[in-house]
């Protein structure tokens, strides 16, 4: 992910409160992350359950921001200096898509608008069991969304047809997080300069 940053010149999201990558100083709100700064942004979190759900509100921005700026450029563009680039060199990435698929299928996936992604945490809830704190499906929250949002034309999926989900913990779900990807959505305009080679980010 930070080479592909990188290459585009940076990713802008807005952020809920001020970091220092490298450094670097970002300040609270919308701010144009070069590659470090956007792994390190989706990778550091708070402690416990609410921090792991937290960040993948986190990462959602990233990636709507980066589907963002991939959709607005031409074949020959990604071909030549992003997806081209970042498939060769010394870590290429890995994929069972050809290049040419790739560009492909992000060329079409270009007249996609955000307001149409909608994202959801599954719906959980926090217990214990053999002294270890895990984070489980919730049945009938999880049923409840997979027929309206994923089945809502489909017979109807029963309790029946999750047999090997085991609930943990007591009391309501924690909230699904139900997300459509425009509300994430901030301008694409700034850019930053890097000529770094690709770091490697610990998450706290």
């Amino acid at each position: 992910m930070v080479k592909l940053v990188n290459l585009l010149g940076g990713v802008d999201v807005s952020l809920e409160k001020a970091i220092s990558v490298n450094d670097i100083s970002y300040k609270k709100g919308v701010q144009t992350l070069d590659g470090d700064a956007a792994l390190y942004y989706t990778l550091n979190k708070s402690s416990g359950i609410s921090g792991d759900i937290d960040r993948l509100v986190k990462q959602r921005k990233v990636f709507i921001a980066l589907f963002q700026r991939l959709a607005r450029q031409s074949k020959q563009r990604l071909t030549n200096d992003f997806l081209g680039p970042l498939m060769n060199g010394s870590t290429p990435l890995r994929t069972d898509f050809s290049r040419g698929n790739l560009i492909s299928l992000m060329s079409e996936m270009s007249d996609i608008q955000p307001s149409a992604m909608t994202a959801y945490i599954l719906p959980g809830r926090t217990g214990r069991t053999g002294g270890k704190t895990y984070y489980a499906p919730h049945k009938s929250s999880l049923l409840q969304l997979l027929n309206q949002a994923f089945n809502p034309y489909g017979d109807e999926i029963t309790q029946d047809s999750l047999p090997a989900l085991t609930e943990l913990g007591s009391g309501n779900p924690m909230d699904m997080r139900k997300q459509v990807m425009s509300d994430l959505v901030v301008e694409q305009a700034g850019a930053v300069t890097t000529t770094k080679e690709a770091t490697t980010t610990t998450a706290k």
